[in-house]
């Protein structure tokens, strides 16, 4: 039984280029099959470049497999957004698990900044 995320997905993988479709395919069937590869560790200051006085700590791996449960539409200018995209299919990661994982980061932060006090 398909489920809307599946639908989703699907959709999102035939908006891209005959290749990244491809890559993504292979990685599902590789997933699929059992064939385990090391996923890239994730560094935030690849792309998103902190300011020079602050320290970036990539903290732990996020999980990238959590199942979508509510839906976050973000708009991001045209040049964030390529670059985002760029980065996120050069380090295996769907744009999406990347967000994610940026904001449970960020949130779980901001608790441990707050129990702190």
């Amino acid at each position: 039984m398909e489920t809307g995320a599946e639908n989703l997905l699907l959709k999102a993988i035939k908006s891209l280029p005959q290749e990244e479709q491809d890559e993504v395919l292979r990685s599902i069937i590789g997933q699929a099959f059992g064939a385990h590869r090391a996923s890239p560790a994730f560094h935030g200051a690849d792309v998103f470049a902190a300011p020079p006085d602050v320290t970036v700590d990539p903290g732990q791996p996020f999980d990238t497999v959590k199942q979508m449960t509510a839906p976050l539409l973000v708009r991001l200018p045209a040049d964030l957004h390529d670059r985002f995209r760029r980065w996120s299919t050069t380090n295996g990661f769907s744009m999406a698990a990347v967000a994610r994982g940026l904001i449970e980061r960020f949130l779980d932060d901001q608790e441990r900044r707050t129990k702190a006090i």
